[in-house]
């Protein structure tokens, strides 16, 4: 959703996305969905939430619903939308299921773990969604949404004066389930001729050693390999026999 969602305001600031309806409101679609079966067109969801199909206030609703992770589109048109297995969960009441939807969008993510274990302010949280990169224009929704989506999803201890609970809040799970990043580095260029032979392509040779490992067999050492080794024994004062058979016995020993 657009920072500039709110009915008849426009902003040039720039901001990131948002949850452009709430929890509650998106179960109501969800339940049309569900009474279709699991899956309905555009226009009868419009119809049956007595929407416009081409209002900005029903396409917050596709869209958040889509943001949430409870529905998803049912076709490649765009013309259908279906219950996701979270939407399903999250209309049986399932509370992990409407707790992780709620800080599933990154903006609501950022200021939840912000505000985790305290009080929300008795203003709203339109500041705190400024901060964390929403366009003024469009903060106070963010506020709102967030609100009622904290209230729906049971992360709001009324008892401790509307503290956001923390402990609840999946947050190691939903970062463990995002795509790592790749690393930026071009492909080589080369490739190694064994798989230059596979793809029956003549390529280039990549000479580069790979690191070794532990189950790397060194290799092997033959007398060609040896070292050399001068060896220098004055036979001045012996006999044939004597330096004929030390060269005989270095010979065996691979060593001329």
């Amino acid at each position: 959703m657009a920072d500039d969602a709110e009915p008849g305001t426009r902003t040039r600031t720039p901001g990131i996305r948002y949850p452009g309806a709430s929890i509650p409101t998106v179960l109501d679609m969800l339940r049309v969905l569900d009474g279709d079966g699991g899956a309905s067109s555009i226009g009868r969801v419009a119809a049956r939430l007595d929407m416009a199909e081409g209002a900005a206030t029903f396409k917050r609703v596709l869209i958040s619903a889509r943001n949430y992770g409870l529905a998803e589109w049912g076709n490649a048109e765009k013309t259908v939308m279906r219950l996701t297995p979270e939407g399903e969960r999250a209309l049986a009441g399932d509370q992990p299921t409407l707790r992780r939807a709620l800080i599933l969008p990154p903006a609501f993510r950022a200021v939840a773990r912000k505000l985790a274990g305290r009080t929300l302010p008795a203003d709203g949280l339109a500041e705190a969604f400024r901060v964390a990169g929403v366009a003024p224009a469009g903060s106070g929704l963010a506020s709102d949404n967030f609100i009622a989506s904290a209230e729906a999803a049971g992360a709001l201890s009324v008892e401790a004066g509307r503290r956001l609970l923390s402990h609840d809040l999946p947050f190691g799970a939903l970062e463990a389930e995002e795509p790592q990043p790749v690393e930026d580095e071009p492909a080589a260029r080369t490739v190694g001729a064994a798989g230059a032979r596979a793809k029956g392509e003549p390529g280039l040779v990549d000479r580069r050693r790979p690191p070794s490992t532990a189950l790397e067999a060194p290799p092997p050492t033959t007398p060609r390999s040896a070292p050399r080794v001068e060896l220098r024994v004055d036979v001045s004062n012996w006999t044939v026999d004597q330096v004929i058979e030390l060269a005989r016995r270095l010979r065996d020993e691979g060593l001329a």
